[in-house]
């Protein structure tokens, strides 16, 4: 019962520190917006996807974060808030599926302190609150995991968990394939040590019910030649001509530990960090338990085969290593004798202090939803009622989807910036905004999936100036034509 009360104060606390203020912490960008922008297509205009939002060089991966994201934006009509609050509640099952996991793998109070950990840690907290398709990989990888677990202890129906949970990572993130790769692995040893005849038809099963999740998907791509999975496949290998570099590849691969290493104790400081993860390693290595050999090697394979990610490497490519890497520091913990709750809480204690010293998941200058909220208002009380482009200037996102996005939520139809009969141009810019008569020529943000390498560009000597209007450290510039 106590093991009970434990863990309900742990996921209440979890999703506090989650959803606290979000609605003016969380992120809404260009990446955001555009996803919105499509399941109020599915929504409203029953436009299904088969596709879900570019990575890399703009390679689509699969549709199922708009469907997973579909049911708050039904439920509170659009409020960006809403589906960050539910990117959290996925984000605090991990953790409670952690806990699961690490509890039959190192037992209560060792699972207990490192799931506490995971839910203090300020990287964690300012991860799991995005709104975008990487944040619910920790929970599927987890999922993974727990179904190895079910399938060792032979709950057969884990291949069905395994099944969806593998066919939603490979939608999220084709680098995902890498840990898919190794539970495969690990799946084959657990079917060849069984010998049971009647696992046959549940390995059957789970592949019927993996084909049914990705069909949608595999069958865009076989109609455009499987061009965005060979595509991202191919960022992982050198292009002819390329030369392999030892030394960016040392780089990546230390990146990638001491990345994972700060969602355990947050600092800026790398070496420390270093430490971290070569004592986390080495510890479990001197375990000499198979499990721990079984996390190390994967952790380190894992990591082994990402840093030839030949492309910009980007932090979210790691996100599928975060549970080993807890499970990890469960395995350490285990390794210290008589480790009782008063050593665990003091440990949880000076890594949160440690940790949040450095980073503040609350910290924000100028929050993302409000500030956009007041830009589209202005704009559309500026037009009153008349047709106008715009584009955004100083911006931290890429494309000005999170813009757009607003203006559609307000029933307001915007005119293409390159249509010649438009009288009315916005600039809106976002921070750090120039004054108007400094202003010769400026960019156009990319409103489109894929961003053309030259943008158009808007001359402002064809364009009169009409006015200033400040919002906050924000500004919008009216032109006419």
């Amino acid at each position: 019962m106590n093991n009970k009360l434990f863990t309900i104060a742990l996921i209440l606390f979890a999703l506090f520190l989650r959803v606290y203020n979000i609605n003016r912490t969380t992120e809404f960008l260009g990446d955001q917006g555009r996803d919105l922008l499509v399941v109020r297509g599915l929504v409203q205009e029953g436009k299904w996807p088969v596709v879900g939002p570019t990575v890399g060089a703009g390679h689509y991966t699969g549709p199922f974060y708009y469907y997973l994201i579909a049911p708050s934006y039904i439920l509170f009509k659009g409020n960006p808030a809403a589906s960050a609050i539910e990117m959290s509640m996925i984000s605090v099952a991990a953790i409670l599926l952690f806990l699961h996991v690490a509890t039959s793998l190192f037992g209560f109070p060792i699972a207990y302190g490192v799931s506490f950990l995971w839910a203090l840690s300020p990287l964690m907290i300012i991860q799991d609150r995005r709104l975008w398709n990487p944040t619910p990989i920790p929970f599927f990888v987890l999922l993974l995991i727990a179904s190895l677990l079910w399938i060792y202890k032979k709950n057969y129906w884990g291949f069905l968990t395994a099944a969806f949970a593998s066919a939603i990572l490979i939608q999220l993130h084709y680098v995902n394939g890498i840990t898919l790769s190794l539970a495969i692995i690990i799946l084959i040893g657990i079917v060849h040590q069984s010998k049971e005849k009647k696992i046959v038809p549940w390995c059957i099963t789970g592949l019927i019910l993996f084909t049914a999740v990705l069909s949608p998907f595999i069958f865009y791509e076989a109609q455009h030649g499987y061009k965005d999975i060979i595509g991202s496949i191919s960022t992982l290998f050198l292009k002819d001509g390329q030369l392999f570099s030892k030394r960016q590849y040392f780089n990546t691969f230390v990146d990638i530990c001491t990345r994972l290493a700060s969602y355990i104790v947050s600092l800026s400081w790398k070496i420390p960090l270093i430490a971290i993860a070569a004592c986390v390693l080495i510890g479990n290595l001197i375990r000499k338990k198979i499990v721990s050999y079984i996390l190390v090697a994967w952790l380190g394979i894992g990591i082994a085969c990402l840093s030839f990610y030949k492309d910009t490497f980007q932090p979210q490519y790691a996100y599928q290593f975060i549970p080993i890497v807890f499970l990890l520091l469960g395995g350490v913990l285990q390794s210290i004798r008589k480790l009782t709750w008063p050593l665990i809480f003091g440990l949880v204690t000076v890594i949160t202090i440690v940790s949040w010293s450095s980073n503040n998941p609350y910290k924000t200058n100028n929050p993302d939803l409000p500030r956009i909220a007041a830009l589209t208002d202005a704009v559309v009380l500026m037009a009153k009622d008349t047709p106008f482009t715009f584009t955004v200037i100083h911006s931290r996102s890429f494309t000005d989807f999170h813009v757009r996005y607003f203006f559609r939520t307000k029933n307001v139809e915007v005119v293409p910036v390159d249509d010649v009969n438009n009288k009315t141009l916005f600039i809106v810019c976002e921070a750090g905004c120039p004054k108007a008569e400094s202003m010769s020529k400026i960019s156009v943000m990319c409103h489109t999936d894929l961003c053309p390498l030259d943008k158009p560009e808007i001359h402002l000597s064809d364009w009169t100036y009409v006015s200033t209007t400040n919002v906050g450290t924000s500004a919008i510039y009216a032109y006419t034509r």
